[in-house]
């Protein structure tokens, strides 16, 4: 018997004989035991969450002692495991420990790794020269966006100089990747959270090496045009597609072609993508699962085709192999066009052990395909654990397959006694349950980074995706084997019309009543909740799955019992906001300043795209100085004016004020002044538990901070 038929044999004897609580445990770990393997990277990525949740930047002391003591635990207990079932639990448990140490391990490697000085203030007018890795093209008439690297900026020192900066220039035709060019531009830091908790803007730079971003006062020069290399030489593809294809199509068109095509969406219309949100078909030009499959099944299916044309060939060779392969080179080629993005990555990963497993003859799908691809991903490039991308990604896959794992015979058996006819019925219901299943696990993080749920997603999926699977991504990957040859016009043509009726399917889905949910944001507590059943749900076997249910009622009390801020304030303190429950609107100090803080801020009170209300409120006091009111019985008072300062003092329990403070004594209980403002950023304050929050003291001080306290 082999060491593993040993273990299965040991873990079936002993979890039939288990009595007490302890004993429960153990026969519930080992009820999973065919399952363990998938919550390798559910700990390695809670240990990546972990480095990420700290305040204060650990050192690696502090992570290689945990490390350390969870292997050599191990060490101990896995010899042991086949002598005693709690032996057999705790060596699992302390596996779990192990990898979660493991990625905090993989988190400091990676901070450390692409460390890069931040912007810490604006900076110009001044001359920035660098070379150009890489150029977008936005939406007609508002010029390039550049990525520019091997800087020297006026008035820092090379030892403060970032590793990227991002510009937005008005024109650039002339323009190629690789070209270094000098130009007089605006730099500003990363912008920080608009309000605690809210995305940080800061740390996606800053794993990015983008220090900085800004704009040019003039048109660039070029001092070195471009060299040869293989980046280079990429960029400059992708650069020729974009142009073919705006010579094939209409701009709206052209945005999402060259989206699916080369990767770049910085032309797509901010009108277009809205409304692909709002229809929930904006996954269609997010490169994952559903394009790298199509481009591999078309490649494979049509190479075997051609292959199969020549009987004695296909006799004397394994011609599904020969295709596979194929099929697998053809997918990483398009993985390196549109660029290497975590769900495009994770969706060649997993595409790719599918095309092993046909070559060699195994089973091609199955959890632990997305167990292995999560893994490599988290080692990688372990930040991308706290993004919305990968968490959504990883949801909807994981969901489907464990769905269609757990149904397979069923559609397999429907499958093959269908005709033509049913066999079309079948794959709209295929359509119609991936995008219910996709949408279902993707909405606790839809809602929480987005605060945004698409009610007819269904209806916009079933129309959408077929019209993308048998038309656009079969048209696009035409274009690219006739791009060579000058030939790619009529495909293209065939892939904007196809474009042209998604287009029109999302504006007319979008523009129906009610498309989109809009609540106010979510606390982090009920997104782990959620996470947390998800993943037991789809995770577990047996009645272990019951426990998922206890954690989504959690994440629902959580939503219910987490009040919203009752006032927000800017890092400027030029704008405030005010949640007035009595008149369920929000006001303003400012509709002109800030606006897109204040959007920010409208989607998580709930509002989506609604405008707030400009001060003052109808219970409001206000006059030139200032505003008074009254929440919850408590006094606020919000101070313009430093005339103001003295008798509002006097008079509120939580006081706000645009100007210093500090020089005058003060009764109030909550006290934010300009300076707490400059040095942590936006605050949130909570009226009822006379609380309040700002964006400093939740971010605390780690590398990606850009900070006034520091």
């Amino acid at each position: 018997m082999t060491r593993e038929g040993e273990i299965q044999e040991f873990i079936g004897l002993r979890a039939s004989q288990e009595t007490g609580w302890g004993d429960r445990l153990n026969a519930v770990i080992a009820a999973q035991k065919d399952r363990l393997f998938l919550f390798a990277p559910v700990c390695l990525g809670a240990g990546v969450a972990l480095y990420f949740s700290l305040k204060a930047e650990p050192s690696w002391t502090e992570i290689a002692v945990p490390l350390v003591l969870t292997l050599m635990a191990l060490a101990y207990l896995w010899p042991r495991r086949l002598s005693h079932m709690g032996f057999y639990s705790a060596a699992i448990l302390m596996m779990a420990a192990f990898l979660c140490a493991s990625g905090l391990m993989a988190a400091k490697i990676r901070t450390v790794e692409v460390a890069t000085p931040m912007l810490e203030r604006s900076l110009g007018p001044a001359t920035v020269e660098g070379r150009i890795a890489s150029i977008e093209f936005l939406e007609d008439g508002k010029g390039l966006r550049l990525v520019l690297q091997d800087l020297m900026i006026e008035d820092l020192a090379p030892e403060e100089t970032p590793h990227s900066i991002r510009l937005k220039v008005r024109k650039g035709d002339e323009l190629q990747p690789g070209d270094r060019i000098s130009v007089l531009a605006e730099l500003n830091p990363p912008s920080a959270p608009v309000a605690p908790g809210a995305y940080d803007f800061q740390r996606f730079a800053f794993f990015r090496q983008i220090g900085a971003f800004g704009f040019s006062y003039k048109d660039p020069v070029v001092i070195k045009r471009a060299e040869d290399g293989v980046a280079l030489w990429l960029e400059h593809l992708r650069q020729y597609v974009g142009v073919r294809i705006l010579e094939a199509m209409p701009p709206d068109e052209a945005g999402i072609a060259n989206a699916l095509m080369t990767g770049e969406r910085a032309a797509i219309s901010e009108k277009n993508m809205e409304d692909m949100r709002n229809s929930g078909i904006v996954h269609i030009i997010s490169i994952s699962g559903l394009h790298i499959t199509m481009i591999a099944g078309v490649v494979f299916f049509v190479v075997r085709f051609l292959m199969a044309l020549f009987p004695t060939f296909a006799l004397y060779h394994p011609i599904k192999k020969y295709s596979a392969v194929i099929a697998l080179v053809v997918t990483v080629l398009y993985m390196c066009m549109v660029g290497a993005t975590v769900p495009t990555v994770r969706s060649v990963i997993m595409t790719g052990i599918v095309l092993l497993a046909i070559m060699l003859d195994r089973i091609p799908l199955s959890l632990r395909v997305v167990a292995i691809a999560a893994l490599l991903i988290l080692v990688v490039v372990p930040e991308a654990v706290v993004g919305p991308s990968f968490q959504m990604s990883f949801a909807a896959v994981a969901g489907l397959v464990a769905f269609y794992e757990a149904t397979r015979t069923f559609w397999v058996r429907i499958y093959r006694n269908s005709g033509w006819f049913r066999r079309g019925l079948v794959y709209l219901a295929g359509v119609c349950i991936t995008t219910v299943i996709a949408s279902i696990a993707t909405a606790p993080f839809s809602i929480y980074h987005f605060q945004q749920f698409a009610n007819y997603g269904l209806l916009a999926n079933l129309l959408a995706v077929p019209l993308t699977s048998f038309v656009v991504m079969p048209a696009i990957l035409l274009a690219y084997v006739l791009m060579p040859f000058g030939l790619e016009a009529p495909a293209l043509w065939l892939a904007g019309k196809g474009l042209s009726g998604m287009l029109w399917i999302s504006q007319t889905v979008a523009h129906l009543p009610y498309a989109i949910w809009t609540p106010e944001v979510w606390p982090v507590s009920a997104l782990l909740s959620f996470v947390g059943a998800l993943l037991l749900l789809f995770l577990l076997q047996g009645w272990a799955r019951a426990v998922s249910a206890v954690l989504l009622i959690m994440g629902v009390l959580f939503v219910m019992v987490t009040p919203r801020p009752d006032i927000l304030v800017s890092a400027s303190g030029r704008l405030m906001a005010v949640n007035q429950d009595s008149s369920d609107k929000i006001y303003v100090t400012t509709n002109r300043a800030e606006k897109f803080v204040s959007e920010a801020w409208m989607r998580q009170f709930g509002y989506g795209t609604a405008k707030p209300e400009r001060m003052p409120a109808p219970d409001m006091d206000c006059d030139d100085l200032g505003c008074r009111f009254l929440k919850d019985r408590k006094k606020i008072a919000l101070s313009f004016h430093p005339a103001g300062h003295q008798e509002d003092c006097a008079w509120a329990d939580i006081l706000i004020a645009e100007d210093p403070i500090r020089n005058q004594p003060c009764n109030s209980a909550i006290k934010i002044d300009r300076f707490d403002l400059w040095r942590n950023g936006s605050h949130a304050v909570w009226a009822k538990n006379m609380r309040a929050q700002s964006v400093g003291e939740m971010r605390g001080d780690r590398p990606w901070v850009v900070s006034n306290s520091r």
